[in-house]
């Protein structure tokens, strides 16, 4: 500050020096006062860039560690992710924000006149200006949160061809966002207008009220006068002027802070079980390893309870199995076991609180399937092929492209459902945990590979046998009238198996939805191409042509205009001052005039700059780039997700802290993560400390070189003193001294705008590079009968993965109009291959499929899917943040009691209805969030599913009616395709869906395809002589016919 205000008098010294010869003057000291300002203002901002990285590193290290005790279960808000994103930059210029204010109110105390009109104006905005900050924050925190549901199951998403809904959804809330951003944006413009006024008039009223106390004695505006007096104006305004726009930005941080604070102070998941004492004997039968005492569990204050006095004791080595109705508390009373539930009453003993936890959806997270399965425990390789023989992924290692170095992809996309359970399972083998918890991870898995699986590791002489580990296992009840051999041997030991029955079904627990069933041949995953960013050419005119083209070319021409009005009318004031000094004393109230003209336009020229890009530019390149983003993600192929990691487009790593938490918590390691994470935030951390180096150093180099041109000024006027005026010097060093500043803040922004121009040259790749599921080709509309019958025909398909790994090889077969077919197959057979490649979502390579004689190769792929299938996936497919309607009804044709009646067809309209103490209408349930109403169990979500085809049909007939007259044929037919639909189900609820199948669909001629592990259960339903099976084997129909035909040789 001392030299800065050294700066003014050293104008005043050069004006004297060439006004008056006579006077002593040293280049020397215009040197030392410019280097002092350079150096010390360099060391300053190098030391606020050093407290901006570790303020970052803190806040999100904070909500890292923060996220490994938060409660588990629901559905992810994507709070976290928004927290450590979005609101932590905010946070992290509060400090340098800090610093620069108490330095800055020192400057400004001779100007604190001028700045006590805007005290007032300052207290309203920031009242106002942070409950609007965090508007804007939950309007981005909900957006967020709805594309991360979107991208986990995109594959559901573009199975139940709502890509188009979902689509206009998020770009809707995009919209939401913006409008929300557009409330603070023109807060703060109004209040930088006002804070850049008091730069801009300053100078001109102190100069008018200079002019009018000497005209009372006839005195002249002399050059001294005038330029050190602007001089000395620019360094008190400019730190007010910071000041008063540091307050609307401080206000924001504080929004910021507050939402921080908020996730900080939420209550943490609290660990109630107490550790049973170890006795001498640990294998001992006696010897209790889980302990339940009165134990009563209700999911919220104000439900009823879900578990009610349940005591129960397991002893170490035991085997307890743990059956229920759909939503009876199977999974909840697991999860209580594992201490992610605490009970309302009661006690929960265990012998270890390190558990193996294996889940029907297991968390997998980004890496190789080795990391997957190995987790935070020691490589230990006799061990880890033991294990993977156990859980029988010996099989799968030989046709997987790297073996068990193949990356699994985002939540193990790469995978199939039955190889996704596997591996989870091997996980918690390979902990060698003293307890282990299954919950139902064998719905995904074919009767031949389970019954393996359950000898190696549940058999009478299986491993956990020998180990004296303890099992809890959470299974439908069906699963004890299905499972062959080696589960009829170690159910005749009762000295081991404990049954614990549930009968208890008031409501939903919080378990897990499943994760997409995929046989995908593993790829190498895309990372974010940060290389070939470096190649960019600096300044890449196409890049500029492209931003330009999303903001408006309008928008563009009007940012230009303004941006150079404002730089010729704030440095012509400077050239007019010079004349006014020279002029005689009668043209004074001219050049006031003038001058006033001038900072009167600049001043309107500099607020059009900022209306024109923060009020035009921002909302319309912020929606129209997201809009791109959005279309060319959702238009890409099913291959492009499972070789394109989701945290290219995501916080990958803060996502899978989130949706793995209870898993990290259940194997004990959130130190392990806790560590990584922030080996993960320190790499993060240092690209940003050197890109913040390198500023500093380039501001050091243009101070240097505008000290340098100074000097030089000073001494060049010295020395040819005779021709220089005192105003031209004047004018020179006033201009020299805002040249500084200029120069330095236009090299500045052209770096950020390079470095911003990263993330624009990626979008732009992505758009360019990135596969679109459609073709050119592929726009026949067929007529508006089709699908009038549902004759489907494979004539020699084979399938290929990027043309390399067959996956379907010379299919057959042809399915007539109103026919059940049921596909069976082992894990990885292909059934789901065939599936996807109905819906279009994978490519044949040869041959054709007919639907009513139509090729659907030639049919718009999202036309397909929407009118000619309608698809039950296995795993839950919602929007958690949109609408129970949304989710149920995309299309919003239907009314609320076609919608209610669904609900209640499938058994869940009470369960939405429950908790409530007072009853609701319809109409405030169907739009409320997903989020909002209590959580449905797999069982539920698959119910779930069934009522949402009950719905796609009706919508259609309804869309088809409402389009005009209907013809011949009546209703269109879309093909039912189920995929594992009744897999998470009790026989009772499975029985109920199948006889809802059969009214809606089957007995009113709709053709019907299933695809299942084990045909148990399935086979009830079909009709003799007109339903058959289709058994598949490695990419094959093994065999196709009746039944008994195919149950001879499929034993599944």
């Amino acid at each position: 500050m001392v030299f800065r205000y050294a700066q003014p008098v050293l104008i005043s010294t050069a004006i004297r020096s060439m006004s008056k010869p006579s006077s002593q003057s040293s280049e020397t000291e215009y040197s030392v006062i410019l280097m002092a300002v350079i150096l010390s203002g360099a060391w300053y901002q190098h030391r606020l860039n050093l407290l901006r990285v570790m303020v970052r590193g803190a806040v999100v290290g904070l909500i890292n560690h923060k996220s490994l005790s938060q409660q588990s279960g629901g559905y992810d808000d994507g709070r976290a992710v928004t927290l450590m994103s979005a609101d932590a930059d905010n946070v992290t210029e509060a400090a340098p924000m800090f610093h620069e204010a108490w330095a800055q109110i020192l400057e400004v105390i001779l100007g604190l006149t001028m700045l006590a009109r805007e005290v007032g104006m300052s207290r309203y905005l920031a009242k106002n200006l942070q409950t609007k900050q965090k508007a804007w924050n939950v309007a981005t925190q909900n957006r967020i949160a709805m594309t991360t549901s979107m991208l986990a199951s995109v594959k559901s998403l573009k199975m139940l061809g709502v890509t188009a809904y979902t689509e206009s959804l998020i770009q809707n809330l995009r919209l939401q966002e913006l409008e929300m951003a557009s409330k603070v944006r023109w807060m703060m413009l109004a209040y930088n207008a006002s804070a850049n006024a008091l730069g801009i008039f300053s100078p001109i009223l102190t100069l008018v009220l200079f002019v009018i106390v000497a005209s009372f004695s006839s005195t002249a505006l002399d050059t001294e006068t005038a330029f050190t007096t602007t001089a000395l104006l620019g360094l008190v305004t400019h730190p007010a002027n910071m000041i008063m726009t540091i307050i609307p930005r401080a206000v924001g941080s504080l929004a910021a802070f507050d939402r921080i604070q908020q996730y900080l102070l939420q209550p943490p998941q609290n660990d109630e079980r107490i550790t049973l004492k170890k006795v001498h004997d640990s294998s001992s039968d006696t010897s209790p390893a889980i302990r339940f005492e009165d134990v009563t569990i209700q999911t919220s204050p104000s439900m009823p309870p879900l578990l009610t006095n349940i005591n129960l004791v397991i002893n170490r080595g035991s085997i307890a199995i743990c059956s229920g109705s759909v939503g009876s508390g199977k999974t909840m009373l697991a999860k209580s076991l594992m201490g992610e539930v605490s009970p309302a009453r009661g006690e929960i003993s265990v012998s270890s609180k390190r558990i193996g936890w294996c889940e029907q959806s297991p968390w997998l997270p980004s890496g190789t399937l080795k990391e997957a399965v190995c987790g935070f425990c020691p490589e230990e390789p006799g061990w880890y092929e033991q294990v993977i023989r156990l859980c029988c992924l010996d099989e799968d290692l030989l046709t997987l492209p790297k073996g068990d170095h193949t990356p699994i992809g985002s939540r193990g996309l790469n995978l199939s459902g039955g190889q996704r359970q596997r591996v989870a399972l091997a996980r918690a083998v390979y902990s060698r945990c003293e307890i282990v918890v299954l919950d139902d991870c064998f719905s995904a898995l074919d009767g031949k590979t389970e019954s393996r699986i359950v000898g190696n590791l549940l058999g009478p002489t299986s491993l956990f046998r020998k180990m004296g580990i303890t099992v809890f296992f959470a299974t439908n009840s069906c699963k004890f009238k299905t499972f062959p051999g080696t589960w009829a041997d170690f159910t005749q030991d009762p000295k081991h198996i404990l049954k614990v029955h549930i009968n208890d079904t008031q409501h939903s627990t919080a378990e897990e939805k499943p994760q997409m069933d995929k046989t995908v041949q593993s790829q190498s995953l895309k990372v974010a191409d940060a290389i070939s960013d470096l190649n960019r050419a600096t300044g890449d005119f196409s890049l500029y042509d492209y931003y330009i083209r999303s903001v408006g070319v309008q928008n563009f021409l009007l940012l230009l205009a303004c941006t150079s009005s404002y730089s010729f009318f704030i440095t012509f004031p400077q050239y007019w001052l010079q004349k006014w000094t020279e002029a005689p004393i009668s043209q004074t109230w001219f050049y006031v005039g003038g001058y006033l003209i001038l900072s009167l336009l600049a001043w309107v020229s500099t607020n059009g700059s900022m209306w024109s890009t923060h009020i035009r530019i921002a909302p319309e390149s912020g929606a129209e780039l997201h809009r791109r983003l959005l279309s060319t993600i959702i238009g890409a192929p099913l291959l492009y997700f499972s070789t394109t990691d989701i945290g290219v487009i995501l916080n990958r790593q803060d996502m899978q802290l989130v949706e793995g938490v209870a898993t990290i918590r259940a194997f004990g390691w959130e130190k392990q993560v806790e560590q990584a994470n922030i080996r993960h935030l320190d790499k993060s951390q240092q690209p940003a400390y050197v890109l913040f180096c390198l500023q500093q150093w380039l501001r050091i180099v243009l101070d240097l070189m505008v000290a340098a041109l100074a000097t030089s000024l000073i001494t060049l006027a010295i020395l040819i003193r005779g021709t220089t005026t005192a105003g031209q010097i004047g004018m020179a060093l006033n201009i020299v001294l805002v040249a500084n500043g200029t120069l330095l803040a236009l090299v500045t922004s052209w770096t950020n705008v390079e470095i911003s121009l990263g993330a624009i040259s990626r979008l732009k790749s992505l758009e360019a590079e990135t596969p679109k599921e459609d073709k050119p080709y592929e726009d026949f509309i067929p007529a508006e009968t089709w699908s009038s019958t549902g004759v489907v025909e494979f004539d020699d398909v084979t399938v290929a993965y990027n043309h390399e790994a067959v996956a379907l090889q010379n299919v057959t077969m042809k399915i007539s109009a109103g026919q059940q077919l049921v596909i069976c197959g082992r894990t990885g057979s292909g059934k789901s291959t065939l599936l996807l490649t109905l819906l279009r979502l994978l490519d044949v390579k040869s041959g054709t499929i007919k639907v009513d004689g139509l090729d659907l190769s030639l049919v718009p792929r999202s036309l397909i899917r929407q009118r000619c299938f309608i698809t039950v996936t296995q795993d839950l497919f919602v929007l958690a943040q949109a609408s129970l309607r949304f989710n149920l009804d995309p299309s919003a044709s239907l009314p609320d009691e076609a919608i209610v009646a669904a609900l209640q067809k499938t058994f869940l309209w009470s369960h939405f209805n429950a908790g409530n103490a007072v009853p609701r209408e319809a109409h405030d349930i169907l739009n409320s969030s997903i989020a909002s109403l209590p959580q449905m169990s797999t069982g539920q979500s698959q119910l779930f599913a069934a009522a949402r085809a009950i719905l796609q049909l009706q919508s259609l007939n309804h869309a088809r009616s409402s389009s005009g007259p209907q013809l011949d044929g009546g209703h269109i037919m879309p093909i039912l395709l189920l995929d594992e639909a009744t897999s998470s189900l009790d026989p009772e609820a499975e029985s109920a869906i199948r006889n809802i199948i059969h009214q809606e669909f089957t007995e009113k001629g709709h053709t019907v395809i299933t695809i299942t592990h084990r045909l148990s259960g399935i086979t009830e339903g079909l009709r003799p002589g007109r339903d058959i099976v289709a058994l598949l084997s490695k990419g094959r129909v093994e065999r196709i016919g009746e039944v008994e035909e195919v149950l001879s040789i499929a034993a599944l």
